[in-house]
């Protein structure tokens, strides 16, 4: 064997070394990176998302409401994305006639529609439409002027059986209705931006979705932007 050949063989096996331990490396990072996004996603809910969903259900319901219900099982990011699909290629598009129709079912802080929403959001919004967000429970820590009811699952068949919510009203008469809440994505280092979907329904054909960004004002969190995604 040549020494040239020696040489290319040496090299050749040094190669293959470092190659062997990059994708080690690789490995081992993968793997704390999906441990790291797990654990981060299997998070219980916080003190400021209760504030958050209580800001937003003080804003759904009127002062004589006697209570309301929350689903204790939140919604998933697949159903978050299932319904953020249509304003998502929208702001992707940037087509005006798709902007105005998200703006013209969009409200602003003091209720105004339509709303435009500030293209420094439109990345915030983009991202949480992709959040893969899994299972979580909320429980009865909401800061509202009235009782709250924790369902184990959504009692009405087919959201509209007059029957089922005829039978809600009587369990608890003067409710606000059922609600629903995904988890709250918050931007930015000092968390004072966040985005989440919910929906909320009353009896019969009185329901609707929407995504919510609010931004921190001192304890409490305000409604900038309400964007409503569907109504039934």
């Amino acid at each position: 064997m040549s020494l040239e050949t020696s040489l290319i063989i040496v090299a050749g096996r040094a190669e293959v070394k470092r190659l062997f331990g990059q994708g080690w490396q690789l490995i081992i990072q993968f793997g704390i990176y999906i441990l790291f996004t797990n654990y981060a996603l299997a998070q219980p809910i916080g003190q400021n998302d209760y504030k958050i969903y209580s800001s937003i259900i003080r804003n759904e319901i009127s002062d004589s409401t006697y209570s309301i219900a929350i689903l204790k099982i939140g919604i998933r990011g697949k159903e978050v994305q299932e319904y953020t699909q249509n304003i998502a290629s929208a702001l992707k598009s940037g087509n005006q006639n798709s902007l105005q129709h998200v703006y013209s079912w969009t409200e602003s802080e003091n209720g105004g529609r339509p709303t435009p929403i500030d293209t420094m959001f439109y990345q915030y919004i983009l991202d949480f439409c992709s959040y893969p967000s899994n299972f979580f429970e909320l429980a009865d820590r909401l800061q509202i002027p009235c009782r709250t009811i924790i369902l184990d699952r959504y009692p009405i068949k087919g959201n509209t059986s007059k029957g089922d919510w005829d039978q809600f009203y009587e369990k608890y008469p003067g409710s606000g209705g059922i609600f629903s809440f995904s988890r709250v994505l918050y931007y930015e280092p000092t968390w004072t931006t966040a985005i989440v979907y919910f929906w909320h329904r009353r009896y019969d054909l009185n329901g609707h979705g929407a995504l919510a960004i609010l931004k921190k004002v001192n304890d409490g969190w305000n409604i900038l932007y309400k964007t409503y995604l569907w109504w039934n």
